[in-house]
């Protein structure tokens, strides 16, 4: 089951533009006690910086993102890797961004808030 129902439905790609900050993870429905402070920044070019503040210190992956609001889907297509990850948009609002993941035997729900 995931976070809420899709709500995404009609807004245009223009509404994640921007920076967002993750403020739940959950893994399999559990809540992860301490993640790394993680930030999505989507670019109007098409152009995603994700950065990660983790123990092993601050990492920047590129990327570019497509966004197919009729069905939710957001592709991440990082750049010199072969990780491209597709996310489900359940919510997006001005405020709120909440994604779902299901793939190599992981279900992953995150939301984001609007970085001010």
């Amino acid at each position: 089951m995931g976070l809420i129902g899709f709500v995404s439905c009609g807004q245009s790609k223009d509404a994640l533009h921007g920076s967002w900050e993750l403020a739940v993870s959950k893994i399999f429905e559990v809540e992860e006690e301490s993640f790394a402070g993680v930030n999505w920044i989507f670019e109007a070019s098409g152009r995603f910086l994700q950065i990660s503040d983790a123990p092993e210190g601050h990492i920047e992956r590129t990327a570019r993102w497509e966004y197919e609001a009729d069905s939710g889907q957001l592709h991440i297509i990082y750049d010199h890797s072969d990780n491209d990850v597709t996310w489900v948009v359940v919510e997006l609002t001005s405020d709120t961004l909440a994604v779902e993941y299901t793939g190599y035997g992981f279900f992953v729900e995150r939301i984001f808030v609007r970085k001010k």
